[in-house]
């Protein structure tokens, strides 16, 4: 269907286009939408890596032993003292400020047991009663790890506290007081 000495292929302005440079452009185009799908398609791959390197730093720093000694012995002495002055859920001034540099955390108190939560929810600490090894004069709790999954549980320490220890009225307010300060100290401008 090719009139004498016209090209069948031919742009608008009556300009003919060759079949091979009419090729290129296909092969071209045809190129560039592959390389935006591989595109679109590493885009998840790199923030599961990302995903993955943040839990791990966020793993490591929840077993450090300077993050989550005095998470275990405040959440302890909050367990043994008078859950009338608590809040059902417990925000970051009513926890230890080195959970602070890890994240947003909140944490829910009971008499026996006790479980923080960072970020997302799902990584974080739970402070369980022994009452078997407990005594007459002592509480020996357990600190344990909790990761994402059933698995992802691990025993970090071991303690006791004095039945006896508990905060007074007058403490708690000092306590919450003191970190409201120290995150209007933190922010610049305030």
């Amino acid at each position: 269907m090719s009139i004498k000495g016209r090209s069948r292929y031919q742009v608008s302005g009556g300009n003919p286009i060759d079949k091979k440079m009419m090729k290129k452009f296909i092969a071209l185009f045809c190129g560039i939408v592959a390389g935006l799908h591989f595109l679109l398609a590493l885009i998840p791959i790199a923030l599961l890596f990302h995903w993955n390197s943040s839990n791990r730093k966020i793993e490591a720093a929840l077993s450090d032993p300077g993050v989550y000694e005095p998470v275990a012995k405040t959440l302890a002495l909050y367990s043994q003292s008078d859950p009338s002055m608590f809040p059902k859920t417990l925000d970051h001034a009513w926890l230890p400020e080195e959970l602070d540099a890890i994240g947003p955390a909140w944490a829910y108190l009971y008499k026996d047991f006790a479980h923080v939560r960072l970020s997302g929810g799902r990584k974080g600490y739970e402070l369980i009663l022994d009452p078997k090894a407990s005594t007459s004069e002592t509480n020996v709790w357990n600190l344990h790890f909790v990761g994402e999954g059933p698995r992802d549980r691990k025993l970090l320490k071991t303690f006791q506290m004095e039945k006896a220890r508990r905060l007074t009225p007058d403490e708690l307010p000092v306590r919450i007081i003191d970190a409201y300060d120290r995150e209007g100290s933190a922010k610049p401008g305030l």
